[in-house]
C-alpha cells in the first residue's frame, strides 16, 4: 500500500464552512501527495507535522530542510518506480518480440503491420493526420485520438523517435501496431 494509514479515515462532518474548507485543503494536500508518485506515506506522521505547524509546536526537522528531504525522498521513489518499468517494459519487449508479424527496427522499434496502406509513404519531416490508441504494456488506455474522435495532425519531426521512425513504415492509409521502447517514447 502506498499510504501507512491511521486504521480507519475518521468520518467527518462537513456541516459548516470552516469544515468544509478544512477538509478541501485535506483533499488539496493529499492530491499533490499522490501526484508526487511517492512509494508511501504515514498518514500519522503527516498528520504530526500538519499539527506542529499549526499549533506552531517546535518542528521536530527545521522547516528549509524540509524540502531537501522530500525532495530526495520523491527522487528515489521515482527512481524505484522507473528501474521496475524498464524492466516490466524490457520483458514485454522480449516476449513480443516472438510473436507473429512482430518485426524489430535497429534502434529496437517492435512494429506489426495491420495494413500496409497504398498512398505516399511519409518522412520525417511530413505532417501527418493519424488515429490512434496509446496504452501501456498492461493495456491500460493513456491517450486516445479514437476516443476523442478526432484525428491528430502533426509534423512527425515533433513527436517521440518511435512514432518519427514507426510512422514512416506506413503508406498513407496504413495501419500498425508500434510497441515503443521507454527511450524511443516519454523517457524514463
Amino acid at each position: 500500500s502506498r499510504v501507512d494509514s491511521l486504521s480507519k479515515p475518521k468520518e467527518v462532518i462537513l456541516n459548516n464552512e470552516p469544515q468544509k474548507a478544512s477538509y478541501s485543503i485535506g483533499v488539496m494536500i493529499g492530491s499533490n501527495i499522490a501526484g508526487q508518485g511517492l512509494d508511501s506515506i504515514d498518514l500519522e506522521t503527516l498528520v504530526a507535522g500538519l499539527t506542529d505547524v499549526v499549533n506552531e509546536s517546535d518542528l521536530k526537522i527545521k522547516q528549509e530542510e524540509c524540502q531537501t528531504i522530500v525532495q530526495q525522498y520523491i527522487s528515489k521513489s521515482m527512481e524505484k518506480k522507473s528501474a521496475l518499468a524498464k524492466e516490466e517494459g524490457a520483458a514485454f519487449l522480449e516476449k513480443n518480440k516472438s510473436e507473429p508479424g512482430v518485426k524489430i527496427t535497429a534502434s529496437g522499434l517492435q512494429y506489426k503491420i495491420i495494413n500496409e496502406g497504398t498512398g505516399k509513404m511519409p518522412t520525417a519531416t511530413s505532417s501527418v493526420t493519424v488515429h490512434y490508441t496509446g496504452k501501456l504494456t498492461n493495456g491500460y488506455v493513456f491517450d486516445s485520438s479514437v476516443e476523442r474522435g478526432q484525428p491528430a495532425t502533426f509534423p512527425l519531426n515533433q513527436v517521440i523517435a518511435g512514432w518519427t521512425e514507426g510512422l514512416q513504415l506506413l503508406k498513407e492509409g496504413g495501419k500498425a501496431i508500434l510497441y515503443i521502447p521507454y527511450d524511443l517514447g516519454y523517457g524514463e
